[in-house]
């Protein structure tokens, strides 16, 4: 559009060449004509600078936008007020056309001549103004991106200072826990250095033990091997006799033990049988028989609890029949109530369509809630969509029947769309008037069918309910003295088999405790006679052993018992200093467990040493880090301070600019004016 209207002004341009070529002295109408087409070109020209205003105001407007509603609205003023501004140019260029065509019919050389002339200087107008509306546009643009630039600086000032608070915060922390480790080594009172110090009495009492296991070692191995066999054997058969000894007191408490309970497994025998002596075999045989009736008891049960079973469905099936009755009774209601409904839909339908039996009507008019026009053969209605996003949506007048009524230039669309058109039948539901005569007459017909076989099923249902109810009445007359009957029986010779049962388990506890007094008893005489050749062979070993050696080789043997008595003693030291460890570490306080932890003292020691130079490196890193970024702050504060001067002297180039070609366009408007009023003196005489 805009290049059409560059050619079109040049045209013009040369065309004012050529008007010195037709000269004619029939003026005074055609001066009228002139006259007439001067005041539209006026008009035309008046409204062109109106909408190159009404154009800079929107933009101006949209660069000025925070919020992006607003901004999408002002970019669609922006888009109108563009597609104004070319309209006026255009309205303006004919309007130009028209005056030159007018004054050549004049065929007056001078006007001519001065017309050529104005139309040079209004071309230069025109392109000077559009110069100007690009100058205005840029420095809209200058000034919109000038100040998105500073308010990203500012933004990046704004994260800078949010980076350096997060350092200088996690410095702190860091110097913190810097000052924790270190104080593990400094402050005794600390978790850390109360830990250390228990592991150093823990290495400390290992140390201990280490040293009093190996003494235990060399005693056995080297100082008790020198003593000769003799000593070793009677300290061996001394032991001997100790444990044997215990042997026989183990076996009688087990024999006294054992015969207690002989006894109390034999009075509840007697308790079992009534006092009754009773062999194994038959107490087999009685608990066989027990089982048998058990089993025959329990299935005649089952029979009779088939018919109580049997009885339990009768009556849920008298209870289901009773509901079905409710429920027939109910819809016979609902049936009734819906019929006159029905009937009076069917009467609406049947006048409906024996006034019309070939008509349609609309039952459902489709989301863009407008009904078309159903009665013509095309299935098709054009409406024009004036407003697609109300509600409802709005159309415009009138509707067109085909696409080919449409007027030039129009454009069909699938959904409702504003400024084009929408087939309003596209989201109708439509029936003809003998379908909806047919469903209604249907609906009724089978309302009734519905009710006749409603009462039907009520009369079989009523029927079936009086038959159950003389089974239920039988069923309470004889069954109930069976099933109890058939209870109590089972339930009896169930109690006569788990007493059976238990007399045979008793029997057989009876008989593994005596052959448990057996296997004691031999135990007890064997360890009596153990007994009796342990002290033998410490009798004689004594007669061999020298007594100063027997002493020394004791001696040596106490010393093995107390150096393992302290090893115990030590271990359980330790058990409960590891105990504090874990209970110190279980706290979490202000220093992680894993900042000391360790297998050893020397381990703990090296961690939490490592631990130090880690910290520290930490933090000169993080000081390193504040000192950049508070840096970098300063650089992006200047960045800003440039970009605030650098604005000040674009903008101030562009206004000059602007200033400059404004002068000039007024300047070659006065001109444009003088060459037309020189055009309108030469068709005045």
């Amino acid at each position: 559009m805009k290049n059409f209207r560059k050619l079109a002004l040049g045209g013009l341009v040369l065309a004012s060449i050529g008007f010195t070529s037709c000269v004619d002295d029939e003026i005074s109408e055609e001066v009228k004509v002139i006259y007439q087409n001067q005041a539209a070109f006026l008009a035309a020209q008046t409204s062109l600078i109106q909408a190159e205003a009404d154009l800079e105001a929107a933009k101006v407007a949209h660069q000025l936008l925070l919020n992006e509603a607003q901004e999408a609205q002002n970019a669609l003023a922006i888009l109108n007020a563009e597609n104004a501004l070319e309209l006026a140019k255009e309205e303006h260029l004919k309007a130009l056309l028209q005056l030159k065509l007018e004054v050549q019919a004049t065929k007056s050389q001078e006007a001519e001549k001065y017309l050529g002339k104005y139309l040079v200087e209004m071309g230069t107008v025109i392109s000077l103004e559009s110069d100007l509306e690009g100058q205005k546009r840029d420095l809209a643009a200058l000034k919109a991106t000038v100040i998105d630039g500073v308010f990203d600086k500012d933004e990046a000032i704004e994260l800078k200072n949010i980076d350096i608070a997060a350092l200088e915060n996690q410095l702190t922390k860091d110097q913190e826990k810097l000052a924790q480790l270190k104080a593990v080594l400094s402050e005794p009172t600390s978790i850390g250095a109360q830990v250390i110090a228990i592991q150093k009495q823990i290495d400390d009492l290992k140390a201990e033990n280490k040293e009093r296991n190996a003494r235990i070692t060399e005693i056995r191995t080297t100082e008790l091997a020198e003593f000769g066999d003799n000593v070793a054997d009677y300290q061996q058969a001394k032991l001997d006799v100790e444990a044997e000894k215990k042997t026989i007191q183990t076996n009688e408490t087990a024999l006294e033990n054992a015969n207690t309970d002989l006894s109390d497994a034999q009075d509840e025998l007697n308790d079992l049988t009534g006092g009754v002596t009773i062999t194994f075999n038959q107490a087999v045989i009685n608990r066989a028989n027990a089982e048998k009736l058990k089993d025959e008891k329990e299935e005649a049960y089952n029979e009779i609890a088939t018919l109580a079973a049997d009885y339990s469905a009768l009556i849920n099936e008298i209870a289901t029949v009773s509901a079905s009755i409710t429920q027939n009774k109910e819809t016979i209601e609902t049936i009734e109530n819906d019929l006159a409904v029905l009937e009076a839909d069917y009467n609406a339908k049947k006048a409906i369509f024996d006034a019309n039996p070939s008509g349609k009507t609309v039952s459902d008019v489709g989301p863009d809630d407008k009904a078309g026009n159903h009665n013509d053969n095309s299935a098709v209605t054009y409406r024009l969509v004036l407003n697609a996003n109300s509600n409802p949506i709005s159309y415009g007048n009138p509707a067109y029947f085909s696409a080919a009524d449409l007027p030039p230039g129009a454009i069909i669309t699938p959904t409702p769309t504003s400024g084009r058109y929408f087939n309003i039948e596209a989201d109708d539901t439509v029936e003809s008037n003998e379908v909806a005569f047919n469903r209604a007459q249907s609906a009724f017909v089978n309302a009734q069918v519905a009710l006749s076989n409603a009462k039907s099923e009520l009369s079989e249902k009523e029927a079936e309910l009086v038959e159950l109810k003389e089974k239920q009445d039988t069923f309470d007359t004889t069954i109930t003295t069976q099933v109890e009957n058939a209870k109590s029986e089972r339930d009896a010779a169930v109690k006569a088999f788990d007493l059976a049962n238990d007399v045979v388990m008793q029997l057989e506890l009876i008989t593994t405790i005596e052959n448990s007094i057996l296997d004691l008893r031999k135990n007890l005489e064997e360890a009596k006679q153990n007994l009796k050749t342990a002290e033998n062979e410490l009798t004689r070993l004594a007669a061999l052993v020298d007594d100063t050696k027997l002493n020394e080789y004791t001696a040596l043997l106490d010393t093995i018992d107390a150096l393992g008595l302290e090893v115990n003693l030590n271990q359980k030291v330790i058990a409960d200093l590891q105990g504090d460890i874990a209970y110190f570490e279980g706290l979490e306080l202000e220093l992680e467990a894993s900042a000391y932890s360790g297998s050893d003292y020397e381990e703990r020691m090296e961690k939490i040493e490592d631990e130090i130079k880690a910290q520290e490196t930490a933090v000169l890193e993080l000081q390193k880090d504040i000192a950049k970024a508070k840096n970098d702050l300063e650089d992006i504060k200047q960045d800003k301070v440039n970009l605030e001067e650098k604005r000040v002297a674009d903008i101030a180039e562009l206004e000059a600019l602007i200033e400059k070609t404004e002068a000039e366009i007024e300047q070659r408007k006065e001109l444009a004016e003088s060459f037309k009023k020189l055009m309108e003196e030469a068709l005045a005489s």
